[in-house]
């Protein structure tokens, strides 16, 4: 629920608020590791450690990655 409002909002949002949902995304896959390469590992039909040493750590890279694009963009448009 809490999701779609911000969906619903988020071209409306500062670039710092969205920012931080994407910093709090990473956060929130690494704090829930094991369970997230679990659930890759299934869905992709490939090895636990490899999601383990791949696919999860370059989702929350992924996160933080365009978290800092939307700062630095931000500050280059003004």
């Amino acid at each position: 629920k809490q999701v779609l409002s911000i969906s619903c909002s988020w071209s409306v949002t500062t670039p710092e608020f969205r920012s931080g949902i994407m910093r709090k995304i990473a956060d929130l896959i690494e704090s829930q590791f094991d369970e997230f390469a679990e659930a890759e590992s299934r869905d992709q039909g490939k090895p636990v450690m490899l999601a383990k040493k791949v696919d999860i750590p370059r989702a929350c890279l992924n996160f933080r990655f365009f978290a800092s694009t939307i700062i630095n963009a931000s500050s280059s448009n003004q």
